[in-house]
């Protein structure tokens, strides 16, 4: 097996020694920053979100085209019922115990107005692209 050697710079940047590759992987291990979104993907509450999307999908149609106020009015009655939940935890009711649930399904309808919106931009680019192709082809024929 080849060993090889290389020059390892530390980040303080005051010492250089040699090592091979097993202490190269190491250093570079422990030195690997965690991307920003790493912190939330290894958590339940991303997986919770999805499922409850998928849920909605079911139940109200997995591409609805709504405005964005009833999209407002919709997530607007899911924080109402995160509120409600809440105030139960504080001071008793029947919804206590419901806080994380409720918020699930907020987070879970904000994603799906993101999404919304995100289909309206592809949308818009792809007319902007198609009116733009329609420009050529008619200064195509007009010369």
């Amino acid at each position: 097996m080849t060993v090889y050697k290389y020059d390892l710079v530390l980040e303080s940047e005051e010492l250089v020694q040699p090592c091979d590759e097993l202490d190269l992987l190491v250093y570079l291990h422990r030195a690997r920053r965690p991307l920003p979104y790493e912190k939330h993907i290894d958590t339940s509450a991303m997986t919770d979100v999805i499922l409850e999307m998928n849920r909605q999908d079911e139940k109200w149609g997995a591409n609805r085209n709504l405005s964005p106020f009833v999209w407002q009015t919709i997530l607007s009655e899911e924080v109402g019922e995160f509120a409600q939940a809440i105030l139960h935890d504080e001071y008793g009711g029947s919804h206590a115990g419901t806080a994380r649930t409720e918020m699930v399904q907020v987070a879970a309808v904000a994603l799906q107005i993101i999404e919304m919106y995100d289909r309206l931009e592809q949308e818009k680019q792809k007319n902007t692209r198609c009116d733009c192709i329609g420009k050529r082809v008619r200064n195509f024929f007009k010369a």
